[in-house]
């Protein structure tokens, strides 16, 4: 059989193969992934090249494979989330494809517009680490309007900033107010900032089940109070600590005395797991973990 007379479910499935890439994966800090840290930017751009270039093939290959790279959609400049508006306006069909938001800026106005045009996002990546310059007034008013099943928070310069703060005020409204009612996974990377308000608000959301933090940052929000209240969320299932650092790998270490000093209760111990970088997810570390605690 011919490609021609493929139905257009078995072609789309075909190009998936080539165009299609893991939420979680889009959503990987380049520091959290040797491969892509390592890699050239002429050869990143090569690479995403030659994978577009496969709907050049006919019309029909362009129509079936363009949602399939709209799935997960990244704006960071204002530019860009213009012509995005532009051509989701036109396209209605790219909108409804996009499931992944990757948000480094561009928080203009013009984001509240690019997000009503995609409503069936489910998982979000805010970097919060604003340029002096940006306002994020188009942040603010998009976040309501969104209900994420997964989130991704990322701060690499851990300055206090005024924006950050209302950043995280305006995520705990929407978590508070039931607005992101399926919100399953809460993603800390490179120490993105906690408020008591951010984590009064998670004890309450009413979907979630994981919260993925470096094991560095677990034990500041255990001495700052956070973890205690987040961890009294009854449906949540596992806190993944990640040890990507040699800080994280002392944290690690010391983390099931911090629990003990802190009287966390049994079942709000058996949600910690550590999880080292680029290695399976360790079963039970904290028994293993608070032996090499009382042997120091």
């Amino acid at each position: 059989m011919s490609f021609a007379k493929l139905p257009e479910e078995l072609l789309r499935e075909i190009l998936a193969y080539a165009l299609y890439v893991p939420h979680d994966e889009f959503c990987r800090p380049p520091a959290l992934d040797p491969a892509v840290a390592s890699e050239k930017p002429a050869s990143k751009k090569k690479r995403k090249a030659s994978r577009a270039g496969l709907l050049l093939v006919s019309k029909r290959w362009l129509r079936v494979g363009t949602p399939l790279l709209y799935e997960c959609l990244r704006l960071s400049r204002r530019k860009h989330a213009r012509l995005v508006t532009k051509v989701l306006q036109e396209n209605p069909r790219l909108g409804n494809a996009v499931r992944c938001l990757r948000l480094e800026g561009a928080y203009s106005k013009k984001l509240a517009d690019v997000v009503k045009l995609t409503p069936r996002v489910r998982t979000l990546y805010i970097d919060v680490d604003v340029d002096a310059s940006q306002r994020i007034n188009g942040l603010l008013k998009a976040l309501p309007l969104l209900n994420p099943e997964n989130l991704f928070l990322r701060d690499c310069s851990r300055t206090p900033d005024t924006r950050k703060r209302e950043i995280c005020a305006a995520i705990a409204d929407a978590i508070s107010d039931r607005t992101w009612s399926l919100l399953k996974t809460y993603t800390n990377l490179h120490c993105a900032p906690m408020t008591s308000r951010l984590a009064s608000a998670l004890r309450r959301a009413p979907s979630l089940r994981e919260l993925v933090i470096q094991a560095s940052e677990a034990n500041q929000w255990l001495a700052a109070g956070y973890m205690q209240k987040i961890v009294k969320n009854r449906g949540l299932r596992q806190i993944s600590c990640q040890v990507v650092s040699s800080s994280d790998q002392t944290h690690r270490k010391i983390l099931p005395c911090r629990l003990d000093e802190k009287q966390l209760s049994d079942r709000a111990k058996q949600l910690f797991v550590f999880e080292p970088h680029n290695a399976p997810i360790e079963a039970n570390p904290g028994s293993r973990a608070l032996r090499e605690c009382n042997t120091q």
